[in-house]
């Protein structure tokens, strides 16, 4: 029991989790708490693995064994005792959505209350005449023909007339329901005119040889005046009870008017479907387009891919596919079809005319019908295509699909996701003809669908009391708490897959505010990843309206404007790794820069800062990659030079174009010019790459999810090891070959636990028991793998088998090698784990799995093993281009001293660095800014400024060089 009051305080007692050091630590309930640090140092440990797991695992107990069972088993983190913590959710990074169904809309929940809204507040439009389709009630057909200052109406109704009994007999049938008249079929009514009646015992002879579908029936004679109101509602409503929901008006001046109390247009005779929530739901069967189902795109043959250098002639091998393999047998008979229909075959393909180029896609236009199939008429790419399909059963013919199938618009919906029953639907948000549908709604930047409704809230006016203010209102909220935190320039349709770390993090710390909880835990990871300085005024804005709900948050965190404005603030260190793990500082946020002991106080204070960069100018004379005509989303015929054998960044507001300015123009291009792969068909044209002999590129994608790779492994300095360990004597005396030092391998691996080192236990209502392999200890390997040991010559050194050393951190293993000065093999080991050293990575363990690491970890573990790749390759190419996406995310001050360390070493060897950045210190080590904006979006994607820090920091238009100026 605990012994103070904690309702006022989350206190933890023990924490010994991973490298954390039995800490003792009191954080005060509804504050803004900020977890920083070194990378490595713990802050995740206890923020997610402590504070969050223990969060969540008592809330979920507290459900019943049952309801347990459907929730994911949660470990009870390594602590003595944790009081007073209420329940937690987390707002990481990793964006774990794999389905195009998600999109930013579903994520927050705002598809589910405009869908609400559309039944309501849309109109349908008729297909035929364009017109609003609406129920016609008896009293608003009154109003509408008052309105029209009519003196005389008649009130009708249809009868449909049955094969199966003669006129006569419905006539009778008619007159017995009290009706005495009815239209004459047979006389044309004149303009300005009534139509003209008979009675009905004066019919029967007249129509008896007639052929006639229906029978107009009188209901009532009206004179048009504000006396004959009830009289005029009575006759309707007889009339659509008699008319199954239709009745028709006839007047001298308007003529017939049509009426129907369906969801019909009366004037075209088309019925449409009633509104309901799920007819604007992309994600049902009633609302998705049949063709796609509600994704917006089928996947089909690209003929880009399978046709991809149209400068080729027919003979020159114009279709990739046909020249190779099976394939050439196509070749050859397109070569006799188009001599026998006499097309050249010598002529570049995109100098050929239209019908030709088709003949050779789609083939003969009338192929497939009786006579008209191979050999007889050609079949074309289509065809070859098609038949390929027909054996889609087989492994190998699916294989080949895959290369030549892409994914395109659904010509049905064109990209809309709905059915066309849902786009008939349409609000106009200004009230003077502005028609928008629900997919036109999705597809606006959220900054202006947020415009949208504020102006529908305005122009509607509703009540506290209306039903549709909680929903207009709650649409509301959410669209302007994503505008304040940065995403504006996304739109709601926005697959979920396709967002970043930071981004995904961003909407979801929205739907946790539009959730209005009280009284939880909010644990997020670095919130501002991905975020420009300029909008991270604005995430601190939404975490403390959060905060004033009542909750509790605890960010981990580096950028330096959350850190200033923290409530409190934990400081985790000393170092990193196994020397880390101990609080640092634990106090107010405002006294941390005063903290001497501090690293985190120092770089906030100024007292440390990062090294000054080495001057490299870009003049004149320097060389230049230049990318021209660039468009893709919202760059718009782009062209940009970027200076060669510099470090180079990119910088601008979130969604400006960066990103897709290098992955998607950039590197594709590069990799086409380069003989690699290209990542797409549609390429930017680029020139100066000569001087380049490769391109790296080092993003945020995950490691992995498998306990299996380690450091070791990863940055392939594990080959190597295991090498050398098979050429000791030991090792050779008990035959054993490289591959036995794998615990991947059977040859070495442990065979209870298959290499894993530890054995899971299923419990079925509480979480998975892992504990040591009884077999081997944990140590992975079988016990004659144990005995082969390494004794370094050249040092006072134990002697270690395999996984001693899998159990050692990177810089014990570099001294251990350093012992070996003459293998090579241990040479090329230790230049790749000095890299994990230069990075300040040498406390990680090589045996640790990397599903384990931090963000900022795994971002650097990336940099090495690119750095080592291209070591190796070093002697045989020349300079290479590295490309990063935001390398500083999850690192400290420190950590980007070495990370910039690192990019300027890579510079003076002779390669080019190209960084997306947003960190400003990192950006001040850049020899180049290229900046994008002024905006995001479609207002974003223009070239605002390039040239040194210095030089831009003096451009007034750009958001960059403020923040720059400011700080």
């Amino acid at each position: 029991m605990p012994s103070k009051d904690t309702n006022g305080a989350i206190r933890l007692r023990g924490v010994r989790h991973n490298n954390l050091k039995n800490l003792d630590l009191d954080l005060p309930k509804g504050k803004l708490i900020v977890f920083t640090g070194l990378s490595g140092s713990g802050k995740s440990s206890l923020a997610f693995d402590t504070l969050f797991a223990e969060g969540q695992r008592r809330y979920v107990e507290t459900f019943s064994p049952y309801v347990r069972q459907f929730f994911d088993r949660m470990d009870k983190p390594q602590v003595d005792r944790i009081d007073g913590i209420p329940p937690a959710i987390a707002l990481g990074q990793r964006n774990t959505v794999r389905t195009t169904r998600s999109t930013i809309g579903t994520m927050t929940e705002v598809c589910d209350h405009m869908k609400q809204l559309w039944v309501h507040l849309a109109q349908c439009h008729c297909d035929h005449c364009g017109k609003p389709v609406t129920r016609d009630e008896p009293l608003a057909v009154w109003k509408t023909l008052l309105n029209s200052q009519i003196p005389e109406a008649l009130v009708t109704f249809d009868v449909p007339l049955s094969n199966k009994i003669s006129i006569t007999e419905s006539l009778q049938l008619i007159g017995k329901q009290g009706y005495r008249r009815i239209i004459d079929p047979t006389s044309k009514t004149k303009r300005g005119r009534l139509p003209e009646l008979l009675r009905i015992e004066e019919t029967s002879k007249r129509l008896a040889k007639r052929k006639l579908a229906s029978l107009t029936v009188l209901q009532d004679r009206i004179r048009l005046d504000k006396g004959s109101r009830a009289r005029f509602l009575e006759a309707a409503g007889q009339a659509y009870q008699f008319g199954k929901g239709h009745l028709a008006v006839h007047t001298a001046v308007l003529g017939q008017r049509r009426f129907s109390r369906h969801f019909h247009c009366a004037a075209c005779d088309t019925e449409y479907r009633d509104p309901s929530p799920s007819l604007f739901s992309f994600n049902s069967p009633i609302g998705a387009c049949p063709d796609c189902k509600g994704f917006g795109r089928i996947i089909s043959i690209d003929y880009r891919l399978a046709m991809p250098d149209l400068t080729k002639s027919i003979a020159g091998g114009v279709v990739k596919p046909w020249q190779t393999g099976h394939g050439v047998e196509c070749q050859r008979e397109m070569m006799a079809a188009a001599k026998q229909d006499g097309i050249p075959i010598d002529v570049p393909f995109n100098k050929l005319p239209k019908k030709t180029r088709d003949w050779v896609i789609h083939g003969e236009p009338n192929y497939g019908e009786p006579g008209h199939t191979w050999p007889d008429a050609w079949y074309g790419v289509a065809g070859y295509f098609r038949w390929l399909e027909s054996k889609a059963y087989k492994m190998h013919v699916r294989v080949l699909l895959s290369r030549y199938r892409s994914y395109t618009m659904c010509p049905t919906c064109e990209g809309q996701r709905f059915m066309p029953d849902s786009l008939r639907f349409k609000l106009d948000y200004t009230g003077s003809g502005d028609w928008l549908t629900l997919s036109d709604f999705y597809r606006l930047p959220i900054r202006d669908a947020a415009g949208m409704i504020e102006n529908l809230t305005h122009r509607l006016n509703l009540n506290q009391s209306d039903a549709l203010a909680p929903v207009l209102a709650e649409v509301r909220g959410r669209l302007d708490a994503m505008v304040r935190i940065g995403l504006g320039y996304l739109t709601l349709d926005r697959a979920t897959r396709t967002l970043s770390g930071g981004e995904t993090q961003r909407v979801n710390l929205t739907a946790c505010l539009s959730s209005r909880l009280v009284n939880m835990l909010y644990v997020l990871d670095e919130p501002s990843v991905g975020l420009h300085p300029r909008d991270t005024g604005r995430l601190v804005g939404l975490l403390e309206n959060l905060r004033d709900l009542g909750n509790t948050l605890v960010v981990v965190e580096h950028e330096t404007g959350v850190i200033r404005r923290a409530d409190h603030i934990v400081d985790l260190g000393p170092k990193r790794g196994e020397c880390g793990g101990e609080i640092v500082y634990d106090g107010a946020g405002s006294r941390l820069a005063k903290c001497r002991a501090s690293l985190t106080g120092a770089y906030l204070s100024g007292r440390r800062q990062l090294e000054t960069p080495p001057a490299r100018k870009v003049t004149a004379r320097t060389q230049r990659l230049r990318l021209t005509k660039f468009t893709r989303h919202n760059l718009i015929d782009f062209t940009v030079d970027i200076p060669l054998g510099r470090l180079v960044c990119v910088t601008g507001v979130s969604g400006s174009g960066k990103t897709t300015l290098i992955r998607d123009g950039l590197l594709p291009a590069l990799l086409d010019k380069l003989g690699g792969t290209p990542l797409d068909a549609r390429l930017a044209k680029l020139t100066g790459w000569q001087s380049i002999d490769s391109v790296m590129m080092v993003d945020q994608s995950s490691l992995g999810r498998t306990p299996r790779s380690n450091p070791a492994v990863y940055v392939h300095a594990f080959d190597d090891i295991r090498k050398l360990f098979a050429a000791s004597p030991e090792a050779k005396a008990l035959e054993l070959p490289a591959g036995a030092f794998s615990f991947n391998s059977a040859q070495g691996q442990c065979g209870y636990c298959r290499g894993t080192g530890f054995e899971k236990i299923e419990m079925q209502f509480l979480s998975d028991v892992f504990i040591k392999c009884p077999e081997c200890n944990g140590r992975r390997y079988r016990g004659h793998v144990l005995e082969a040991k390494l004794k370094p010559p050249l040092a006072k050194h134990l002697a270690w088998n395999i996984a001693d050393l899998l159990d050692a951190t990177a810089d014990e293993v570099i001294l251990f090698l350093d012992a070996y000065p003459d293998s090579r093999t241990a040479a090329k080991a230790r230049t790749k784990l000095q890299l994990l050293s230069d990075v300040g990575l040498g406390y990680l363990r090589l045996g640790q799995p990397v599903n384990t690491l931090s963000g900022g970890e795994s971002q650097r573990l990336k940099l090495v093993r690119s750095l080592a790749e291209a070591h190796g390759k070093r002697t045989a190419t020349g300079p290479i281009l590295y490309l990063f996406d935001e390398p500083t995310t999850g690192l400290h001050f420190d950590d980007i001293r070495l990370l910039a360390k690192m990019l300027h070493r890579l510079v003076d060897e002779g390669h080019s660095v190209l960084v997306v950045e947003h960190n400003l210190d990192l950006i001040r080590q850049a020899d180049w800014i290229i900046d994008l904006g002024p905006e995001a979006g479609d207002e974003g994607g223009q070239l605002v400024a390039q040239g040194s820090p210095q030089t831009l920091a003096k451009n007034k238009q750009s958001h960059t060089a403020k923040a720059l100026r400011d700080r």
